[in-house]
């Protein structure tokens, strides 16, 4: 007897298999504009006998598919005799608590709920990509033409983020990140997310340390539609006191889930506490829990009124667009906002002179291996003063997670543990982060482990890396960057962010340069200046009541 879903047997309406049309287009069109999946698309096609020209009129086969097909196509094939079902089921009396997983959260960027790894750093092709623009009310706009499918992705960066809450009020950056898809005076709550759906597009948010962003990809067409929707929230947010309470709400569970409820999160938070001294980087991106629960209408509305202007915001714009076409939309949407004449200057709490190494110890029931992390504070792209290529090639070597050091000689070659890595986080407007990290086999002494780390990071203070490392890893990076540059998300993502946090379109597209140029003698230098454990917070994650705390190691200065 066939089968299927409800809509199946009975049709669907109409208007129901409109709405799935502009879902099912659009995904075809993206993928025009990817040479992997150009070729993907090709090669699967001819490989099951089709032709080009089935590929060709595929968009047209989608376009002209009636209701009558569907309900006849899912009685045809929808039969539960044709098909075989599965349960996957826990073994009875299994641990059901989640595995300890040992992804180092390297950055902060808030994706609509999810903290998410920072992207690959910021490479530029030989030939410039990106042309930018200034409106007369001070707001910023790179567009970086991308002709190969009519798709664009629209991003608008604001110059404002966590670490520029005000005091007792953690989290508030983000919140807003959230309450941005409430009403405005022109759009219904959650209408903006259904729109951008309805006509076939896609939408997210994130939020950082030092910027918060809004992104939209859709078919051309629809780009001025995106524009005016997001000038709209610009200036016209609403915020009803009900939409605040219930999206206070959400983020409160967010928290629980996301970080109170995982150890390795409560010890990155831990750490990122210990590491600064009077930096807002201390902060949480998401907030502190008890800050969350107080956080007021009037506490959202006061940061939107500050800082959510067209002066103190990025528009990027990649895909295919020109720069004349899209000055003129900019000029039409974003241009009629009046700049914020009151906009101030970010003016940070900074840090002391840190003299001290300091330790975390967290004991968790749920942890299933034993693990140390250590994060070293030290410059950023933004304020490393020629520092930063060197850095980020001296942790492609150390902290490869298959080709690196750290990984070769505590995994492969003294067999004490299971992972091993590292990274630089650049991205910061004030500072950056080196992150060293390794999860214990199980029975090996983590205090062995946290020795091997450090005899990997003496070896190249002390000996420095080899010519055949160094170019080794300047291919890898150079490749990551060009295959990042296929892509229309990463590119707006690239730029968007390196001009949210005060570097310059030049820097971006002239970084391949200035990573040529690292010789093994500048690797050495920025492993002695900055692999101080003065300037670093060494975290153990520890199976509860199975492993002695550590015993403080006062570094010799």
């Amino acid at each position: 007897m066939p089968w299927g879903p409800k809509f199946v047997r009975n049709g669907r309406t109409e208007a129901g298999l409109d709405r799935v049309k502009k879902a099912l287009l659009p995904d075809d069109i993206y993928d025009g504009q990817s040479q992997d999946l150009i070729a993907w698309h090709y090669a699967q096609t001819l490989a099951i006998g089709r032709t080009l020209q089935d590929v060709a009129a595929w968009t047209k086969t989608i376009a002209g598919t009636k209701v009558d097909e569907i309900k006849r196509v899912g009685n045809a094939y929808l039969d539960e005799r044709r098909s075989v079902t599965g349960w996957l089921l826990p073994e009875e009396g299994a641990d059901l608590a989640p595995p300890n997983t040992r992804e180092r959260r390297l950055s902060i960027n808030h994706h609509r709920g999810t903290h998410m790894p920072e992207p690959s750093p910021s490479y530029s092709a030989p030939q410039r990509r990106a042309t930018q623009l200034m409106l007369a009310n001070g707001m910023e706009v790179v567009v970086i033409p991308d002709h190969r499918a009519p798709v664009v992705t629209h991003m608008v960066w604001y110059r404002v983020g966590a670490a520029d809450g005000p005091t007792g009020v953690s989290g508030i950056a983000h919140f807003l990140e959230h309450l941005m898809f409430k009403s405005t005076e022109n759009i219904a709550d959650g209408a903006f997310a259904k729109i951008v759906m309805q006509l076939g597009g896609q939408f997210n948010a994130f939020t950082g340390q030092d910027f918060t962003a809004y992104f939209e990809r859709v078919s051309k067409e629809q780009l001025r539609t995106m524009m005016e929707m997001e000038a709209d929230r610009m200036v016209n947010l609403r915020l009803a006191d009900e939409e605040v309470a219930t999206e206070r709400q959400v983020v409160i569970e967010e928290r629980a889930s996301r970080y109170d409820n995982n150890p390795s999160a409560r010890l990155d938070e831990q750490m990122s506490a210990a590491l600064y001294l009077a930096h807002p980087y201390r902060l949480p991106v998401i907030g502190w829990a008890h800050e969350i629960a107080k956080l007021s209408r009037q506490d959202a509305l006061a940061f939107y009124d500050r800082y959510y202007a067209p002066n103190n915001a990025i528009l990027v714009v990649s895909g295919d667009v020109t720069p004349e076409d899209l000055k003129r939309l900019a000029e039409e949407t974003y241009g009629k906002i009046p700049a914020n004449p009151g906009l101030a200057a970010r003016n940070r709490p900074q840090d002391p002179p840190h003299e001290v190494a300091r330790r975390i110890s967290l004991e968790d029931k749920r942890v299933a291996s034993a693990a140390v992390q250590r994060i070293y504070l030290v410059p950023s792209f933004t304020t490393a003063k020629g520092e930063a290529a060197a850095l980020q090639l001296l942790m492609a070597i150390v902290g490869d997670s298959s080709t690196g050091r750290l990984h070769r000689k505590l995994v492969i070659e003294d067999k004490v543990a299971a992972s091993a890595g590292g990274a630089y986080a650049g991205s910061g407007l004030d500072s950056g982060t080196i992150s060293v990290e390794a999860v214990a086999l199980p029975h090996r002494d983590l205090a062995s482990v946290e020795a091997a780390i450090d005899a990997v990071l003496d070896a190249v203070r002390n000996g420095g890396v080899t010519a055949l490392e160094l170019e080794r890893a300047k291919r890898s990076l150079r490749a990551s960057h060009i295959f990042a540059s296929d892509d229309q998300m990463k590119l707006a993502f690239r730029f968007g962010m390196a001009l949210a946090v005060g570097r310059t379109l030049d820097e971006v597209e002239t970084w391949p340069s200035e990573l040529a140029k690292v010789t093994t003698d500048d690797i050495r230098a920025a492993a002695c200046a900055h692999l101080d454990q003065r300037r670093s917070v060494t975290g153990w994650l520890l199976p509860l009541n199975e492993a002695p705390r550590p015993v403080t190691k006062v570094p010799t200065p």
